[in-house]
């Protein structure tokens, strides 16, 4: 992938749409800086998600986490 040199965005919030919107850009060659009041990325995704699908939230957090 290539990176568009001076194309820098910050997005202030880590949740679900913070975080893809991140994906997206990362995706597109821009480099990217998610900033969070939290500690940890995605905000409160866990708060609704069954247990069975935490092997799914890995994969798709993992994905984010490999272009940021």
């Amino acid at each position: 992938m290539k990176f568009h040199p001076g194309h820098f965005v910050a997005l202030f919030g880590g949740a679900c749409a913070g975080s893809e919107a991140a994906f997206q850009l990362a995706n597109r060659g821009i480099y990217v800086a998610v900033f969070d009041q939290q500690a940890l990325p995605y905000g409160k995704i866990e708060d609704g998600l069954p247990k069975w699908h935490v092997k799914l939230r890995d994969k798709e957090e993992a994905k984010i986490d490999q272009k940021l």
